[in-house]
Parts: C-alpha cells; structure tokens; sequence
C-alpha cells in the first residue's frame, strides 16, 4: 500500500529543480523539471524504503505536509506528495 510523502522543490544554483524528501533523509533529485525531479524522486524514494527493510531499519512514517517547518535558508518553490510504496519494506 502506498503512503505519501511530502517532497520539498527548490531550485538549485544550476537552475534546475531540486527535490528532496524531509522524512525519508538522503532521497534527493535533480532534473531540469519539476515532473521530471519528481519522477526521480519517487522512483528514490522507493528503492531507499527497499533498502531500509532489507537491512532491517525501520521505515519512517510519513509526516503531514503542515507538520514540516519551512527552512529559512531553503529557496522553496513548491511542495508535492508523492507515493512510497510501503509494501516493499516487507520484501
């Protein structure tokens, strides 16, 4: 079952979109557009949970979008919710 998780976009100093998701630490993307970043995103997204189970971690639940504190230091764009599949951490 899919759960969604808030990605955060931003640009970068290349002038491309960056994604990065609060909750699930290290899943980040670049690309030159927002579907495009977020499509890298959850594509990463998925594979860190994988992997995360696989090695036995816990999965972190995800967060409401309103739970997440704005960084004063993040050129933030926009926010998006983005489906994890939850069933992989049991693989």
């Amino acid at each position: 079952m899919a759960q969604f998780y808030v990605a955060v976009l931003e640009t970068n100093s290349a002038g491309e979109i960056f994604v990065f998701v609060p909750d699930l630490p290290g899943v980040t993307a670049a690309a030159a557009t927002e579907q495009e970043a977020l499509n890298l995103a959850i594509e990463f997204a998925n594979d860190y949970v994988r992997d995360l189970a696989r090695d036995g971690h816990p999965v972190p639940e995800p967060r409401r979008m309103t739970e997440i504190e704005r960084d004063p230091e993040v050129q933030e764009i926009g926010r998006a919710l983005i489906p994890v599949e939850r069933a992989l951490a049991t693989l």
